[in-house]
């Protein structure tokens, strides 16, 4: 299975990589699925509840807006956290 799911859990397509990502707030991930082999193949921790998830279909990186001010950046290549940066003003 891929994570823990309590209603809130977002699911974002990236086409061009054939990746979906899914985060699950009680197990504080986002995982990225291969559609085309039907595996999870990367699994990224957040820090804290991710509030929101998107894609960015040009840039081919997932956004993950973590609780209290992150947001998480994730390639959606190779599923790697480019890193985290703070969105306090």
């Amino acid at each position: 299975p891929v994570s823990w799911e309590n209603g809130a859990t977002e699911v974002v397509v990236d086409e061009a990589t054939g990746r979906v990502f899914t985060n699950s707030n009680w197990d504080l991930r986002v995982e990225g699925i291969d559609v085309t082999t039907d595996t999870i193949v990367t699994t990224t921790w957040a820090p804290r509840t991710i509030n929101d998830l998107t894609i960015d279909p040009v840039g081919h990186r997932a956004f993950a807006a973590v609780s209290l001010g992150f947001v998480q950046t994730i390639d959606t290549f190779t599923g790697n956290a480019t890193g985290a940066a703070s969105t306090f003003v």
